[in-house]
């Protein structure tokens, strides 16, 4: 266990690796200690500092990783969580009941804001063929912009949706803040996106809007998350 550790690479973000946890979870159980990650991205590394069963490397190890969050399912049969664990599976062996999906909920942050609708509308890259897979009409986010919005992500997400959340209050560039926001909302509205992963893994109130992306591959287990087909 010791010379074990997991990569979550540059271009396998937020969402991708928290699809990983309940597999790194398992593996903290049966060996009675924290796993060690490396992070190559800032900002999800971020989603991690409160993690029981994780222990962040500071430096890369020269020796090849166990797995990392390039772990998806081309296959297409089940969710890549699922997949995760069963790949795992086949170099540790792992028994119990499968975990929850497990992202920090930045507790020590107080949120200002009440009973609002929380506005995502993310993206793991700008290439022109993935944005049109992932961002769906404006018009469907108008359809929940009722009562008391606010809108929160990075700052190209920002910028990327023009004057679509105009209105709302923005808290941008702050991952920590964007994960206290998805704890204390009532209702989040988001794209396919590792924001919509975070709030699947606390079980928050979700209505997805999905356009192009694959399922069952890319759901989450979020008890209370609704996708409404985004194709337009």
């Amino acid at each position: 266990m010791n010379n074990i550790w997991i990569h979550q690479t540059w271009n396998h973000g937020l969402g991708n690796f928290i699809n990983l946890t309940p597999a790194i979870k398992m593996m903290s159980d049966r060996f009675g200690k924290r796993v060690l990650v490396y992070f190559d991205l800032r900002f999800v590394r971020q989603c991690f500092l409160d993690c029981p069963f994780i222990e962040i490397l500071e430096t890369k190890p020269a020796k090849q990783s166990l797995f990392g969050s390039w772990l998806i399912n081309a296959r297409n049969d089940c969710p890549d969580y699922i997949n995760a664990y069963r790949e795992v599976c086949k170099s540790i062996p792992l028994e119990g009941e499968l975990p929850h999906t497990y992202v920090d909920q930045a507790k020590r942050i107080k949120v200002k804001e009440k009973d609002y609708t929380l506005f995502i509308r993310g993206a793991g890259n700008e290439s022109n063929d993935y944005l049109i897979n992932k961002m769906p009409d404006d018009s469907y986010y108008r359809d929940y912009m009722k009562g008391n919005c606010i809108f929160t992500g990075s700052e190209n997400d920002q910028d990327r949706a023009g004057h679509l959340f105009d209105s709302m209050n923005y808290y941008v560039g702050n991952i920590r803040e964007s994960l206290a926001l998805i704890r204390e909302a009532k209702l989040v509205v988001s794209n396919d996106s590792g924001l919509a992963h975070a709030a699947g893994a606390m079980n928050k109130n979700m209505v997805i809007l999905w356009k192009n992306t694959s399922l069952p591959k890319n759901a989450n287990p979020g008890k209370n998350t609704m996708i409404k087909m985004c194709h337009g």
